[in-house]
């Protein structure tokens, strides 16, 4: 199994809860499933309070992304919405929008759902993998509103690319956050 690490920001390190190596994950389990089941996992210890979770897809998925699924089996039954962007809404393959309209529309589907399901939208949990993630931490970075970040292999720079990096919003998050990335991933490495 690929391993699992954490990223954390200094400010934020309270939020963020060590994963180990097989915490909840089943022998047998993908790679994709067991970084989602240790993402559960690592959630439902570091944060009891939080009334729902809304998460971004990857550029290159959609919603139905094993991650993104095990991470709403794990947490249930806390509301999980898996948001939709409108490139993905269109099908086929398509570029994402500019990243403007994406955190427009991760806005406006958190706000209907929360609205919709009577909860606090300062309680939900905001996050995604990938480029969900970055939607997720920029949201929240301008002052959207939510509790905390989860940033499930965040794209911190483009593959092969290390020098063009994703982060100038971070130093503006005052949310707890916890950060999970594989050791391998080409968009950033825990020790990145």
């Amino acid at each position: 199994m690929q391993r699992t690490g954490l990223l954390s920001f200094p400010r934020l390190a309270g939020f963020c809860s060590p994963v180990e190596e097989g915490t909840g994950v089943e022998e047998g389990t993908g790679v994709e499933e067991g970084i989602g089941v240790e993402a559960g996992s690592a959630l439902k210890r570091a944060i009891p309070n939080v009334a729902g979770l809304v998460l971004g897809h990857g550029s290159g998925s959609g919603p139905d992304h094993p991650v993104l699924t095990a991470i709403a089996e794990q947490l249930a039954p806390l509301p999980v919405l898996r948001i939709t962007f409108p490139y993905r809404a269109l099908g086929g393959k398509r570029p994402p929008n500019p990243m403007p309209a994406l955190v427009e529309s991760f806005r406006s589907q958190r706000s209907g759902w929360a609205e919709g399901l009577d909860l606090d939208p300062e309680s939900l949990l905001l996050g995604g993998r990938s480029l969900g993630a970055r939607v997720a931490s920029i949201d929240l970075a301008a002052g959207g509103s939510g509790c905390g970040l989860l940033a499930v292999s965040y794209p911190v720079h483009p593959p092969r690319a290390p020098l063009k990096l994703r982060t100038e919003h971070l130093h503006n998050l005052t949310v707890p956050s916890l950060w999970i990335s594989g050791s391998r991933d080409p968009f950033g490495t825990p020790e990145e």
